[in-house]
């Protein structure tokens, strides 16, 4: 069960983007999952070899996904130029609603990039290795909890 609770775990990490950070920083400053994982290396016990494999999908990832990364970026901005929602004009409302239709497509490639890239790094971890991150990222998740959550500050969207 551990096993294919890791995937989708480690997908929330992907993006670089916790919901809290959303309208506040860029994803571009978050260190994705790879890069926290290999920040893990000791407690993780990596090997040499794991280490390597999992650097190597890291810089293809970055490849294939910055592009998409950047274009949303960009959808982003243009999104918050528009100010809150709920002071849109219908006009304003309908670009809005294209935008986010824009960046959906975007969105679900780069969901499909990093779902097969986790896919990649769970083939090159150890079960023991599996559960290790299973149990850090339930702590962090309950963390989380305990501290309240997030919230959102406003209402532009992405």
């Amino acid at each position: 069960m551990k096993i294919r609770l890791l995937v989708p775990l480690l997908s929330l990490l992907l993006v670089g983007v916790d919901s809290e950070l959303r309208g506040q920083q860029s994803p571009r400053n978050e260190p994705g999952p790879i890069t926290i994982l290999l920040g893990l290396e000791e407690e993780l016990g990596l090997t040499p070899e794991q280490v390597t494999r999992l650097k190597e999908i890291d810089v293809r990832m970055d490849g294939v996904n910055q592009p998409l990364v950047d274009r949303l970026m960009e959808i982003r901005s243009r999104i918050h130029e528009l100010g809150p929602r709920r002071e849109m004009t219908p006009e304003e409302r309908a670009l809005f609603d294209s935008y986010v239709a824009e960046a959906r497509p975007l969105m679900r490639e780069i969901s499909e990039n990093n779902e097969a890239a986790m896919k990649e790094v769970g083939e090159i971890l150890t079960r023991e290795q599996k559960d290790t991150i299973a149990r850090l990222l339930k702590e962090r998740y309950q963390n989380r909890e305990r501290s309240g959550g997030t919230s959102r500050s406003d209402d532009r969207g992405i």
